[in-house]
């Protein structure tokens, strides 16, 4: 039998991914979800505006999302921090 999740574990699992979430609202993406590699969340997201599927990698801990080729790091609300 599978072990119900804490609320703190839920809350901590939402919080971590929020900044994906976020990313893909501002970008009219939507997540399709593959599953999990450890830490490493993978799937793909669809793009509303043309049609595209595109792979994905999401670090949670490091908020860095891996776009097709593109690596993007992400602040807490989603939004793509640049090198400057």
């Amino acid at each position: 039998m599978r072990r119900p999740h804490s609320i703190d574990t839920l809350i901590m699992k939402f919080h971590s991914r929020k900044p994906l979430i976020f990313w893909c609202r501002w970008n009219d993406g939507t997540l399709r979800i593959r599953g999990t590699d450890g830490d490493l969340l993978t799937g793909q997201i669809e793009f509303k505006y043309d049609k595209a599927t595109v792979p994905f990698n999401y670090h949670p801990d490091t908020w860095i999302l891996n776009v097709g080729r593109r690596m993007i790091q992400l602040d807490e609300m989603g939004v793509e921090q640049s090198d400057e």
